[in-house]
């Protein structure tokens, strides 16, 4: 039996659609992410811990929400909830409102899902750890971008106050952030290989304001067969604007956190030697752009 956890009027709408195209005895589940609040302004995505849960057992499962998956002010995106539930081959979501015949095709396409996918790993162990801050790396990653704009110097100059004490000039700082070895005390992954595909943001994905189209193309051909992880070594809420804002919506991560571990295959601007000085991640094939 096909299962509706959603509000009473549109549970009533959706029930209707399963019987009319023969589904409604279907193993499955379609759930309604936000469950408090009224209309657009609905703020719980509590439906997230059902959709945990019942994806894991394989049944399709079918997650609908008045918030988008790709834009700059809507959180779905950056959710790990959300992009592990996502990486599943019988997941799929719905943004409403949505027709009964967009409703019934994502429930076939859920329950013969492409089985060429590679599973997403780093996706549920992103649920799992508690992450944290790295200003010292954040400061070491953005430097290079401060010193070309007056704007982003700002920034990083308030950053780094935080960070070394108010008193400091721009020389002194820059210098401390240079001599700094890299902080490698949090290292949740450590030791594991992930299946990914890791595209770095600035002048990688992105060359200033314009995005390299013809890498994206390359990352969605990619998808198709694996996870792919945008990753950083600078501020993530800053640079989730930007990328969700150009409709990109692969997860996001930071390189601080990967120190240890291994992925497939990273795309980014920098020397190899020097990103793994930086970093410690190693990557199965470098392609620098």
């Amino acid at each position: 039996m096909f299962e509706i956890v959603a509000d009473t009027m549109i549970a009533a709408a959706l029930q209707r659609a399963l019987q009319a195209a023969g589904l409604a005895e279907l193993s499955g589940v379609a759930i309604q992410l936000e469950m408090s609040g009224q209309g657009a302004r609905r703020i719980s995505l509590s439906g997230l811990d059902v959709a945990v849960k019942r994806v894991k057992t394989g049944v399709p499962t079918i997650m609908f929400s008045f918030l988008s998956w790709t834009t700059a002010i809507d959180p779905l995106a950056d959710d790990p909830c959300f992009q592990a539930v996502m990486s599943m081959p019988n997941a799929r979501f719905l943004r409403l409102p949505f027709s009964k015949a967009q409703f019934c095709d994502a429930i076939r396409e859920a329950q013969t899902p492409d089985t060429a996918r590679v599973s997403d790993p780093l996706a549920w162990r992103l649920v799992e750890v508690p992450m944290q801050d790295n200003p010292h790396g954040r400061l070491s990653h953005d430097l290079k971008y401060a010193v070309a704009d007056a704007a982003k110097m700002r920034a990083w100059l308030d950053l780094a106050r935080k960070v070394f004490g108010a008193g400091k000039s721009q020389d002194e700082l820059i210098t401390l952030v240079q001599s700094a070895e890299p902080e490698t005390g949090f290292q949740p992954f450590a030791g594991e290989s992930f299946p990914d595909v890791c595209v770095d943001v600035e002048d990688t994905l992105f060359r200033g304001d314009e995005l390299n189209a013809e890498l994206v193309a390359m990352l969605e051909q990619e998808a198709k067969f694996r996870p792919v992880t945008i990753w950083t070594g600078g501020d993530l809420k800053e640079l989730s604007k930007k990328l969700r804002a150009a409709g990109l919506r692969w997860k996001l991560a930071s390189k601080h956190w990967m120190r240890g571990a291994s992925v497939a295959r990273a795309y980014d601007d920098e020397p190899r030697a020097d990103f793994v000085a930086k970093y410690g991640v190693t990557a199965g094939e470098y392609i620098q752009i």
